[in-house]
């Protein structure tokens, strides 16, 4: 707790993004061709000045929830524990 009694938040060191295209990145493109969507931009905001910072983007267009719950969830809770 700082002075006024507030939780300190520790400093983000990895960042894990589930869903489907428009977490993916569906018609945003880099020069590469690849996609490069609003997760991708904000890891690399996140991690521009934080050395060792680790990123996962496990979406993938047309999923649902049920199938991203299902697909992606077990995925992240892995990568939690590493």
């Amino acid at each position: 707790m700082n002075e006024r009694g507030r939780s300190r938040m520790r400093p983000i060191s990895s960042f894990l993004a589930l869903g489907d295209s428009f977490t993916e990145g569906l018609d945003d493109w880099r020069p590469d061709g690849t996609p490069r969507g609003w997760a991708d931009r904000v890891a690399e905001q996140l991690g521009a000045a934080r050395p060792g910072f680790r990123y996962a983007n496990l979406a993938v267009r047309g999923k649902l929830l049920d199938q991203i719950v299902e697909d992606q969830l077990p995925v992240a809770e892995r990568l939690r524990r590493t």
